[in-house]
């Protein structure tokens, strides 16, 4: 009948494998093909090596939507005009995954949820990843990438705070802030990592610490503040004098100089 579907069962031959047989109103087949008033394939189920898969087709024969299962888990395509994939989602024993692509086959969006917790990722034209978007246990994790893939900006926020990470193109950490027990804290580090510059504010004052290629303090310079009379309370042996005090150390932390 005229713009109205009707199935057409197509035995596979040639395949000593293939059956066809029909009792008590069970039909067996390894193959089955929908087509439409034109005779145009439109659907197709069928098992495959991995599995039974099922394809759907548009008008002009180009694949649209493809569902397998296999014995890792089933898997489902969407493709686009052309007959291209451009999302795929599937489902394993390790978790959950779904890809966004664009027209020119380049993951663009990557999106997974397994046992320990749930990513995003982004990727650049290039295919590299730009950006990583996680929770887990310990908390929430962003990590921006350049364009060689190189981790460049770090941000976590866990029990004990949130914390900035930078990035040299080394993937050297060069500065980092964070909020920590009530102090924050912003360090700056030489090309090795190591802490050369740390700035602190907390119940105590300001301080500024210079450190050596060894990550030890050199010089100290710090403004302290009258304690609160509730920390005085809880530790009476607190002595702190309000005021500026810069301090020099040897090589071995031992302060050898300081004023006033």
């Amino acid at each position: 009948m005229k713009n109205r579907y009707w199935l057409v069962i197509v035995l596979v031959m040639g395949i000593a494998s293939t059956a066809w047989a029909q009792e008590s109103g069970v039909v067996r087949a390894t193959s089955f093909v929908l087509v439409d008033d034109q005779g145009r394939e439109r659907a197709t189920l069928r098992m495959d090596p991995v599995g039974p898969c099922l394809i759907l087709r548009d008008e002009n024969g180009k694949s649209r939507i493809e569902l397998a299962a296999s014995k890792d888990g089933p898997c489902l395509g969407l493709c686009d005009e052309n007959g291209e994939p451009r999302i795929g989602m599937i489902m394993n024993k390790d978790g959950l995954g779904l890809t966004l692509v664009d027209e020119n086959g380049k993951t663009r969006i990557g999106l997974a949820v397994d046992k320990d917790g749930s990513a995003l990722m982004m990727f650049d034209e290039k295919n590299e990843m730009r950006t990583w978007l996680g929770i887990n246990k310990d908390g929430p994790k962003l990590s921006l990438y350049d364009e060689n893939s190189k981790n460049r900006i770090g941000l976590i926020v866990n029990e004990d705070g949130p914390e900035l990470k930078l990035y040299d193109e080394q993937n050297k950490e060069r500065i980092k802030l964070e909020t920590i027990f009530g102090c924050s804290i912003l360090s700056l580090s030489d090309w090795n990592s190591n802490g050369s510059i740390s700035m602190i504010s907390d119940i105590g004052g300001p301080m500024l610490l210079l450190n050596d290629e060894n990550n030890k303090s050199s010089i100290s310079l710090n403004i302290s503040v009258p304690a609160p009379l509730w920390v005085s309370r809880i530790f009476p042996n607190i002595h702190n004098e309000p005021g500026p005090k810069l301090i020099f150390f040897d090589e071995n932390g031992k302060a050898i100089w300081s004023a006033p």
